[in-house]
């Protein structure tokens, strides 16, 4: 059994993980845009070169406003709109099932309700459904044994 509350820093880092795939090919083809466009204008193809580094730099810039103006601002706004994020999470196990609890809902599913398991050093999420999941910070685990006996529990999908 874990307890805790969750953060908004939680989130933002939840939604991170969630998204890394898309993210990071994002990224791949921004700097790719980029690295293209310069070699174009080095060996002569100006104009298309300075709309594939002008594109690549276009969307860098985007990725820096969304992660860390616009995602923040987001999950601070929805934050504040969910009262019960505010209050501690309990969350249960055992071989068979999950439970949650909090000051407005409790829920116990069978593992097999769960579609994966994604992990990072600081948390894992237990996803429902495609980018819904339950966010359980690792810093709730009292000790790396608990957390070990969690990810053997937890009959899901690694991902």
């Amino acid at each position: 059994m874990v307890t805790g509350t969750l953060a908004t820093k939680d989130f933002v880092a939840a939604v991170l993980l969630d998204r890394r795939r898309s993210v990071t090919a994002f990224q791949v083809w921004m700097t790719l845009f980029v690295i293209l466009g310069v070699a174009l204008i080095w060996t002569g193809g100006r104009d298309m070169g300075k709309v594939l580094t002008v594109l690549g730099a276009i969307g860098w810039i985007a990725y820096v406003y969304w992660r860390y103006v616009n995602l923040p601002e987001e999950v601070e706004k929805r934050f504040k709109q969910m009262p019960e994020l505010h209050h501690p999470v309990t969350y249960e196990w055992d071989a068979d099932y999950f439970s949650g609890s909090n000051i407005s809902t409790q829920s116990r599913r069978p593992w097999s309700y769960y579609l994966g398991l994604k992990s990072t050093d600081d948390m894992f999420l237990l996803y429902f459904a495609d980018h819904n999941f339950q966010v359980i910070p690792k810093r709730w685990f009292a000790t790396s044994n608990e957390a070990d006996q969690f990810l053997q529990a937890a009959k899901v999908p690694r991902g």
